[in-house]
């Protein structure tokens, strides 16, 4: 079985949609002839590339092309689509020398949607030359398209209307459609022909590892070594700075808690807010921003907090199920956001977290007092959340019925 993953993100990108494609790429590997994975060189969150030309990268079964992209300094609609766009074009001539290995199955992921043509040509080509039919598979991270209207990243009734007509006569061709929530698999069912089905395709969490959980947030070597205010109460994001983000209420609710010596903000991440971010919080002795931590310290990173956040918009509430929530659910640290009741977000924070019903910063800051003052219902909180991702998002058995379902497709 030779399986060819088109994804723009991939390894050694730690957070999104590289690391959960990456996760699948290495364990699938365990359990098939090769897999060829058709890629970018890494720049995500940052949005910066340090050698950013065609390479080929080989680890036992897996081959990874890379391929060339632009970089926008500044992040746009234009600029968006350019950046899509060029890892279209770079990656065509790869995808023509990925039929050498004659693929039974090309999976896509989104984003971007403009993958699509490339996958299209490596099941043609490979038909033609080969004689072979190859299934292909798109699956969604989350809606791009949509998402990038409601954020105003795109503009325009008839543009989109365009664009989503000829989205929906493309993803028919596909043989398998999957995404990873409810709300999105919804979505996508208006899209499609009546026979076809979409299959859920979860993110996951490795539980084999070692849990880290420190009673005590001194105990964390972390806590030192940030030089945190003692007998404080810890609210942390950790993110992707970017457009989803509600940056402006978490802004607004920082500021609203300034004068609450016993709450200390920690924002850490990367992308294009980032300096928006460390300019309005500057001066403010309450809050610091820090980079992405390295794999070996997220698990006592995130369990450093007391509360964590997902102040996500409201506007991207079906289009998107963001993928740290099952990191920090794992910490055993509550989480409190920004999500509508009917919303995939807002009813997993109703059942093992706190869900703030208005894009409110003043809420969001009540929300936190309430927490930061009630040790029991954190602790409640905490250990909900923990049992919740191990019961629906353990990776081992969501990526044991994927590769049922790609056995199955294939055979």
């Amino acid at each position: 079985m030779i399986i060819i993953f088109n994804a723009l993100n991939f390894s050694p990108e730690i957070v999104g949609n590289g690391k959960y494609t990456s996760e699948k790429v290495f364990w699938l590997s365990k359990k098939v002839e090769k897999i060829i994975v058709i890629t970018t060189n890494p720049y995500y969150p940052q949005w910066k590339c340090y050698s950013n030309k065609y390479k080929r990268e080989e680890n036992k079964r897996i081959i990874v092309l890379r391929c060339p992209v632009y970089i926008p300094k500044k992040i746009n609609g234009l600029t968006k689509i350019i950046h899509y766009l060029s890892f279209l074009l770079s990656s065509l001539p790869i995808a023509i020398y990925s039929i050498k290995f004659k693929p039974d199955l090309v999976f896509t992921v989104c984003p971007t949607f403009f993958s699509v043509p490339s996958t299209f040509l490596i099941s043609a080509l490979t038909k033609i030359f080969f004689k072979k039919k190859v299934k292909t598979w798109i699956h969604y991270q989350d809606l791009e398209i949509e998402a990038a209207f409601n954020l105003k990243i795109l503009r325009g009734k008839t543009l989109k209307k365009i664009i989503l007509y000829f989205e929906k006569i493309i993803i028919n061709q596909f043989s398998v459609i999957s995404t990873i929530s409810n709300g999105m698999m919804g979505k996508l069912q208006k899209k499609i022909d009546k026979n076809k089905k979409i299959l859920f395709l979860p993110n996951f969490i490795e539980f084999n590892k070692k849990v880290v959980n420190y009673q005590n947030k001194k105990d964390n070597p972390l806590f030192e070594e940030l030089n945190l205010p003692n007998e404080c109460k810890i609210v942390m994001y950790s993110g992707s700075l970017n457009e989803k983000l509600s940056y402006r209420s978490l802004i607004n609710a920082i500021k609203y808690l300034k004068d609450r010596k016993n709450i200390f903000f920690i924002i850490s991440g990367e992308g294009p807010l980032k300096d928006y971010l460390l300019k309005n919080l500057e001066g403010f002795d309450n809050a610091i921003i820090k980079p992405f931590q390295p794999v070996d310290k997220l698990q006592s990173w995130l369990n450093i907090a007391d509360i964590h956040l997902i102040p996500q918009k409201f506007s991207v509430s079906n289009l998107v199920l963001p993928s740290k929530l099952l990191g920090i659910l794992s910490s055993q640290k509550p989480v409190i956001g920004f999500a509508p009741e009917d919303s995939d977000l807002g009813k997993i924070l109703d059942e093992v977290g706190v869900r703030i019903p208005k894009e409110e910063p003043e809420l969001l800051a009540k929300g936190i007092l309430n927490l930061t003052e009630n040790i029991e219902l954190r602790r409640e909180l905490g250990l909900r959340g923990y049992e919740y991702v191990k019961k629906y998002y353990d990776k081992e058995s969501v990526l044991t019925q994927l590769f049922l379902n790609i056995k199955k497709i294939i055979n």
